[in-house]
């Protein structure tokens, strides 16, 4: 599976979430299936895409890399984003 780069998720929990339910869908899967593949519990799948959750990074990793995405972090200053 080729991973991909994406544009930054997100910065809140609503849009974070939001943005994974479509990564998933895109790569074929139901929340299910994802849960399976990512070694997370379905609920969790779920919490985080509604934006119940924030998730924690190794779950978000799993979760993107079952969808052939990988998860980058870069670091920013707050200057940057002025």
């Amino acid at each position: 599976m080729k991973n991909k780069n994406i544009e930054p998720l997100a910065t809140d929990l609503a849009t974070i979430g939001e943005r994974m339910a479509v990564i998933r869908n895109e790569a074929g899967h139901t929340v299910r299936s994802l849960a399976n593949v990512a070694s997370v519990d379905k609920f969790t799948v779920t919490r985080i895409e509604h934006g119940r959750n924030w998730p924690r990074l190794d779950v978000l990793q799993r979760m993107l890399s079952a969808c052939g995405y990988r998860l980058l972090i870069s670091k920013n200053s707050l200057e940057d984003e002025k």
